[in-house]
């Protein structure tokens, strides 16, 4: 369970916020409800495609860890 509190984070709000915060900088003047909202979408959208390029990169997606 605490795997997934840390990890939900950095999968639904962090991808979204890295680009909205140098695609819409503070001369649009979102508020931090309207910039939090628009990094959860943002994430929901660039996520997907992040995996599928991973997916057909050389070393690919593999459910088991490599040392």
């Amino acid at each position: 369970m605490p795997r997934n509190s840390v990890g939900l984070p950095f999968i639904l709000f962090l991808p979204g916020y890295a680009l909205t915060v140098p695609l819409f900088l503070t001369k649009y003047g979102f508020d931090m409800i309207e910039r939090m909202a628009l990094s959860f979408g943002l994430s929901i959208a660039v996520v997907p495609l992040i995996g599928l390029c991973l997916n057909y990169i050389p070393w690919g997606i593999t459910p088991f860890q490599s040392l």
